[in-house]
Order: structure tokens, then C-alpha cells, then sequence
């Protein structure tokens, strides 16, 4: 699959985002219902899990059904404009086209306006319900999707040289600070929650925090930042596993460690592999380097087998979207983008392309193998799909052109 061809997958995206006036479904706006709420939410967790994975293949089978019974309307999700943000930004870059400097900047202005309110800070959170081992109401705000956001406000920052952009992301900081519960593990460890909501302990957003911190805290010369994320570093120091993996949950989460669905899956090791070497290109730090190189090395061993992509360890099934996507964004990123001018990253990039891509020219969410029968889940939702897509091959093209 050439440049030009890639160059029209994105085209056609960003037709689609704009014919939809930004607007879609995601898939947990399928799961956003009073009914599954409650069921989701029952004791003990043993029958929690039996449930969701009935309600899981309901949704897979059904997902027109499912939102149509639920009379949810499309909606525009602010961690989908975050990433379509950051995107806009590569193109400008990649394109030198003023009218997508434009279109970060009208996003940009989206956000500020349409921030979680009540907060110290800037912040964001999902515009659906949603439970982990807790129920979240909507538009609570979130340390994951307020530092995605914070990722691509920081982009428009570099190309527009605008200091309102560089303040909205210490406003960032001002709500992981305030606003999010930090556990005090020792002297030197701490963990962020995910919400304010919330006392979990989970490693890709508390990771997302301590990059998002150190970066800004670099920038500003903010020492207290800087610090405050290297002891939220620590805590995934702390817990990475000899073999360089790390659980989903945070060690200090017993019973989610002991009845989660997925311990590890590619996404989160995708995030925090794109953390960990951020933090990496920064620090210069020894132990930093040692658990990016080991953390990427198990991922390269268990979740991906080119030009296959694994979503979770040594599984070629489920085919799932947002694996795909995190595959082609976390090695175009990676090593300064060395990985673009690889055979085998060519490779998975066209995979994906032949497998996901749907006739409209959207990505479909995921393909599973029961029995042999490959069953397609083809509901083309704009986040998990579409948003992560359209941000994974600007970054892949864009690193591609610096090589």
C-alpha cells in the first residue's frame, strides 16, 4: 500500500468526520444503558463477568439494535476531537496546508468551551456512562482523556507558537494535581486515579499523567511538576514484571487483578510503551531506558507477529480495531520513527488496511473466530475506529517523510 493510497484512507476520513458534523457513536455508548448498568454492577464479580461477556455478544451481533432500544443520539466525544486535534496538526505538518492549522485551531476552541465544569483546571471526561469497578456518570473527567487532549493541544502549541495553547495544558496539570485522589505509596511512588470518582490504580493513566507532567514541567522549567511525575513513573517501575510486562491494574487492586477480563491487552502496552519512551527522550535515565526497551520487547515478542496484530497476548483473534491502530501509532513514534522505513511495519500497515477496511472505506471494529466462522462486528464508531485510525496513519506518513 503506497503513499497515495494511504493519503486517500485519510481523505476519505476526514470527509466522513465532517459530513457527520464530528458526530458518532462509540462503543460504550452501546453499553450505556440503565439495564446493563445494573447488571454490570451486581455482586459477586464472578457473575459480573459471566454477564458482560453475554452482553458483550449481544452488542456484537446487535449493535444497531442495541442503540436504536437505547434512543441514545450521536454525539460528539471530546477524546475523539483530542485526537483528531493531534492529527490535524501531523497534516499541517505533513501537507503544509493552512486549512488543517485551521481546523486544530476550531477544535481547540471546541474544547476549551466544552470542558468538564466544577473542576480546578481544564478537563475532559466521556460523553457516556460508563463502569469499571464503579459507576462513572458522563462528562466525568478523566486523567486519560484529558492528557490525550493535552497531547494534541501541546502539537497545535508547537506549529502555532500560540502560548494560549501551552497555558491550556498547565491547566491540565492544575486538574491532575487538584482534582484527581493521589495515593501515596512512599516517599518517592505515587498513583493517580482515573477520575475523581475513583481511588483505582491502573498503569496506563497513571503513566499518561506522569509523561503529560514531566513534558510540561520540562517545558516551563516547573520543577515541582517534573517531580511529581517521576514518583507517578515510579509506581510503574515498581510493578513492571521481570519479563518487561505489566498488568493492567496496579498491584494495590487485588480483586480487579484477580477477576479483570484482560490483564493485558495491546492498546494499554501501546500507550504506555509511548509513554515510557517520551519519558525516555527527556530524562536520559537509565531505569527509564531499561523498562521502555524491556516493556517494547515483550510487546514485540507476544502482541504483535507481522503483519499480524495481536489485541492481546499470542491471540491472532480478536482482530480488534484499536489494537490495529495503536500497532502502526506507537512504532511510528517510537526511536524517533526508525521503524516507518521498515519492511515489516509496511507490512502490518497494509494487513490491517486489507482486513479492517470496509467497502464505505471505514474501519470496522473488530473480527472474531468462533469455531472457524470469521463473524465481523462492522458498526463503524467514530472514536475507537475511525478518530485512533485517522491519528495512527498521519503519524505513520508523517514520521515516514522526516526519515
Amino acid at each position: 500500500m503506497n503513499y497515495n493510497d494511504l493519503n486517500i484512507i485519510i481523505d476519505n476520513l476526514d470527509k466522513w468526520f465532517e459530513n457527520n458534523h464530528y458526530q458518532g457513536y462509540d462503543i460504550y455508548d452501546v453499553w450505556d444503558n440503565k439495564y446493563f448498568h445494573k447488571l454490570l454492577n451486581i455482586k459477586p464479580l464472578f457473575a459480573r463477568k459471566i454477564i458482560r461477556k453475554i452482553l458483550s455478544w449481544m452488542i456484537y451481533l446487535f449493535p444497531n439494535l442495541i442503540i436504536n432500544l437505547s434512543k441514545r443520539q450521536p454525539n460528539i466525544n471530546a477524546k475523539a476531537m483530542g485526537l483528531l486535534l493531534k492529527s490535524y496538526c501531523n497534516l499541517y505538518q505533513l501537507r503544509n496546508n493552512e486549512k488543517y492549522k485551521v481546523k486544530a485551531i476550531t477544535i481547540a476552541n471546541w474544547l476549551e468551551q466544552n470542558s468538564s465544569k466544577g473542576y480546578k483546571g481544564l478537563c475532559w471526561g466521556y460523553p457516556f456512562n460508563w463502569s469499571s469497578n464503579k459507576f462513572i456518570p458522563r462528562y466525568t473527567p478523566s486523567s486519560v482523556v484529558s492528557t490525550i487532549i493535552g497531547d494534541g493541544l501541546y502539537s497545535l502549541y508547537n506549529i502555532t507558537d500560540d502560548i494560549k495553547y501551552l497555558n491550556m495544558c498547565i491547566a491540565i496539570c492544575d486538574f491532575l494535581l487538584n482534582e484527581l485522589n493521589i495515593d501515596k505509596i512512599d516517599n518517592s511512588t505515587i498513583c493517580f486515579s482515573y477520575t475523581p470518582l475513583d481511588n483505582n490504580h491502573v498503569h496506563n493513566a497513571n503513566l499518561f499523567c506522569a509523561e503529560f507532567l514531566m513534558r510540561i514541567g520540562t517545558k516551563i522549567k516547573n520543577e515541582d511538576l517534573f517531580k511529581t511525575g517521576r514518583m507517578a513513573l515510579n509506581y510503574f517501575l515498581r510493578d513492571q514484571g521481570d519479563n518487561g510486562s505489566i498488568k493492567y491494574w496496579g498491584r494495590e487492586d487485588k480483586q480487579n487483578l484477580r477477576f479483570s477480563r484482560s490483564l493485558i491487552d495491546h492498546y494499554h502496552c501501546g500507550f504506555e510503551i509511548r509513554c515510557l519512551w517520551s519519558i525516555a527522550s527527556m530524562t536520559h535515565s537509565n531505569d527509564v531506558q531499561k523498562a521502555y526497551q524491556e516493556h517494547y520487547k515483550y510487546y514485540r515478542e507476544n502482541l504483535l507477529d507481522p503483519p499480524r496484530v495481536f489485541a492481546f497476548p499470542n491471540r491472532q483473534y480478536p482482530i480488534n480495531i484499536h489494537a490495529c491502530s495503536e500497532a502502526i501509532l506507537c512504532n511510528s513514534i517510537i526511536e524517533e520513527g526508525k521503524y516507518t522505513k521498515e519492511l515489516w511495519l509496511e507490512q502490518v500497515v497494509e494487513w490491517i488496511n486489507n482486513t479492517m477496511i470496509d467497502d464505505d472505506g471505514l474501519y470496522i471494529y473488530e473480527i472474531r473466530n468462533v469455531l472457524g466462522l470469521k463473524i465481523k462486528h462492522k458498526y463503524k464508531y467514530f472514536r475507537w475506529n475511525q478518530a485512533w485510525m485517522f491519528l495512527a496513519l498521519s503519524e505513520y506518513l508523517l514520521a515516514k517523510r522526516n526519515q
